[in-house]
């Protein structure tokens, strides 16, 4: 873990959304000391102006602590490959590869020990959730210290690898769900003829409002839907009209249909 007076070495491969995120809130906390690694000029700027030491090839990048593999799936196996063949240790490895699992990272990297990331885009704006892996033999350290680092752009929890397609169809889709909810909200009130920027503001802060409820919230989800409910009021009508057309059985069904690809996504990457 890291100590009071030494800043931890963080090496992240791959400056993309999801990496460049994890840079913001990392370079802000002031505990790690930052490399880049990307072949692409623009996000290196970014990764410079955010106070990281870039580098656009792997074999030039200094050695570390912690290594973030944020690339694409597609890329993990050179970049493995890469670090392997450096012979590159630290005392931790996590990847936020989509679809790529600790054994199969493992059969690359056995000199450190891995975590596997699947965080969601909240993370840009310090609010994402993501959920980590760790197998039963790593030691404790390495799962404190994923919490720590993630915990820097939102929240984070520890998850049995067997469940993360079924998080996935969740937390990882589930901004999309919440946004599509908030672009219909705002479309009503747009036509109803309040203009498009305030609309914008009362559905974005509704929906907003709605997740801080949630998450600090000692209540049940069902008893903060009867808080809103008013006997023979707009919600109970609102809500009537949505449990006769069966929108909650078609959301779950559309859930299931995230989770069937994201398994059929694992199993094209991990081949």
């Amino acid at each position: 873990m890291m100590t009071e007076n030494k800043k931890t070495k963080a090496l992240i491969i791959g400056c993309g959304k999801m990496g460049g995120s994890l840079l913001k809130s990392m370079a802000d906390s002031g505990l790690y000391n930052i490399y880049v690694v990307d072949t692409d000029e623009s996000r290196r700027k970014y990764a410079s102006r955010c106070g990281a030491e870039v580098f656009s090839k792997l074999e030039g990048a200094p050695s570390a602590d912690i290594y973030i593999l944020a690339v694409k799936p597609q890329e993990i196996d050179a970049v493995l490959k890469k670090i392997k063949s450096s012979v590159l240790k630290g005392r931790l490895l996590i990847s936020i590869a989509a679809g790529i699992s600790i054994e199969h990272i493992k059969s690359y990297i056995d000199s450190m020990p891995v975590v596997r990331a699947m965080p969601n885009t909240p993370l840009a704006v310090g609010e994402g959730m993501t959920a980590l892996c760790v197998s039963d033999a790593e030691p404790p350290e390495a799962a404190e210290e994923a919490l720590h680092l993630f915990s820097l752009s939102g929240a984070a929890e520890i998850i049995n690898e067997n469940i993360i397609d079924a998080v996935t169809a969740v937390s990882g889709s589930g901004p999309a769900y919440f946004i599509l909810l908030a672009g219909e909200m705002k479309k009503f009130l747009s036509e109803k003829g309040m203009d498009e920027a305030q609309a914008s503001s009362f559905a974005a802060r509704t929906v907003l409002g709605s997740g801080k409820l949630m998450a600090d919230s000692e209540q049940s989800f069902e008893q903060l839907i009867k808080n809103v409910v008013s006997p023979g009021g707009t919600t109970e009508a609102a809500l009537n009209h949505i449990e006769k057309k069966g929108l909650k059985k078609i959301f779950y069904k559309a859930m299931e249909k995230a989770l069937k690809r994201a398994r059929e996504l694992s199993k094209e990457e991990g081949q």
